[in-house]
């Protein structure tokens, strides 16, 4: 299974489950579509959800014509469930955006740490951080919300502080869709050796 098709599976399987999911108090939904045993479908989350459908738009001139058209099938029916459940969608958001700040914020602290070890992990754990910019694009307005912006403009500096400029960390494929001024962070890496102090 493809990259490509294993977002398909995700987007596909967490649209038509949608709205079980955000009524539910689940924040990991459990995805209930088939998928290679050693490759299973991740926990479906409104953030993944949001960022798939993203990152499958912007490869969409590399999908077939059935997949543009199981890609629109996702895409329209997310649509419809995030327009008629805002009030979940805003509170499912909010409670994703404070567990996925907490999982970044521990990595970047142990990139901080032991840089040697953790720093080569960048390319795949900094999905979290870009996670968070669909997630806050749905959150509303909450106090909840801006406390978790100052937390984020926190681990934003943090990153800046430990970081180097770097080319696109993802596939060149996908750097139109992420933008250097929008998606920052996908353009540094963790320095991996601690400079001495002198």
């Amino acid at each position: 299974m493809s990259d490509i098709e294993r977002d398909l599976a995700f987007v596909s399987t967490m649209a038509a489950e949608l709205k079980p999911y955000l009524l539910s108090d689940t924040l990991y939904w459990s995805l209930g579509a088939p998928a290679p045993a050693h490759r299973p479908l991740l926990k479906g989350t409104l953030g993944g959800l949001l960022f798939r459908l993203y990152r499958l738009e912007a490869s969409r001139h590399l999908l077939t014509p059935e997949q543009r058209q199981q890609l629109h099938e996702a895409r329209s029916l997310s649509n419809e469930q995030l327009q008629r459940w805002v009030v979940q969608v805003e509170r499912k958001a909010t409670r994703e955006i404070k567990s996925r700040l907490n999982v970044w914020g521990a990595y970047l602290e142990e990139c901080q740490e032991n840089p040697a070890r953790y720093a080569p992990e960048y390319p795949v754990r900094v999905e979290e951080r870009t996670i968070l910019v669909f997630l806050f694009d749905v959150a509303g307005r909450s106090k909840e919300k801006e406390a978790a912006t100052i937390k984020l403009s926190q681990l934003d500096r943090l990153l800046r502080g430990i970081s180097r400029e770097s080319d696109f960390v993802w596939d060149g494929a996908l750097q139109p869709a992420f933008p250097r001024d929008r998606f920052w962070w996908l353009y540094v890496r963790p320095v991996e050796k601690r400079e001495e102090s002198r």
